[in-house]
């Protein structure tokens, strides 16, 4: 999967600070992304092209331009994607209604907002389905059915809901593949589904509220982060879109 990302902002070393960022997430998290910079709309519109873009980085004041107003134009041309506000300002926050804005970001930009933002763009645009092989056979596993996958040997073991399947392939490989809302929570065995994440201990995490698998101390930190992350993301209502309902524990003994 290939992501193509466009700013649209005027200020250079803003923007290199953003790309740069940007294509940091998605080189962590295994995805392929391609970053574009304008300082201005003046060309985009010229080819169908822009219609390909997966979320645009839009500056509300722009130095000749109105963000706002380019992704009404965008809108008007029937693009589908993403947009993302870029400001100085807090009040410009509501300006994103009309145009069914994912977010806006206030500059300087948080990380952590950022990060959000790109992992619920990349868990959007991810393949919806996991693809084993065996010697004989092919299934198709959808990604929201996985609990966890562990690995012994030369190869893993995937749980799902109902069934487990087997495939010899390592489990870095297998990892490369995933949506950004796995995450491993082992050194050599698991790697967890964020979503089914119901309870957090220093030691444990619990899925789907039954089962209980090991947390490494050297992931303990990160695995903290992204699984409130997700909680608070998953819960909130954002600019009209409704998020999914979301029940967790956290107990950081």
């Amino acid at each position: 999967m290939n992501i193509h990302v466009t700013i649209i902002e005027d200020e250079e070393r803003f923007s290199q600070d953003l790309t740069e960022k940007i294509r940091n997430w998605f080189h962590a998290h295994h995805l392929e992304v391609a970053v574009k910079w304008y300082p201005s709309s003046h060309h985009i519109f010229f080819t169908s092209s822009y219609l390909a873009t997966d979320v645009y980085f839009l500056d509300i004041s722009l130095k000749e331009e109105n963000g706002v107003d380019i992704a009404k134009k965008l809108r008007a041309h029937n693009y589908k994607g993403h947009i993302i506000f870029l400001t100085g300002f807090q009040e410009y926050v509501f300006e994103g209604y009309s145009v069914r804005a994912l977010d806006y970001l206030l500059k300087p930009i948080d990380p952590v907002k950022l990060d959000r933002d790109l992992e619920m763009i990349a868990e959007e645009l991810s393949d919806q389905n996991y693809m084993v092989r065996t010697r004989s056979e092919m299934y198709k596993i959808p990604y929201k059915e996985i609990l966890y996958i562990s690995s012994s040997n030369h190869s893993i073991e995937i749980i799902t809901e109902k069934e487990k399947f087997r495939q010899m392939i390592s489990l870095r490989e297998v990892l490369s593949h995933l949506p950004a809302y796995f995450q491993q929570c082992h050194r050599t065995i698991i790697i967890i589904n964020m979503k089914k994440v119901t309870c957090l201990t220093d030691n444990w995490v619990v899925l789907n509220g039954k089962e209980e698998l090991p947390v490494g101390k050297k992931y303990r930190g990160e695995l903290g982060c992204r699984v409130d992350a997700h909680r608070q993301r998953s819960s909130r209502h954002l600019y009209g879109l409704p998020g999914a309902s979301f029940a967790l524990e956290i107990f950081m003994l």
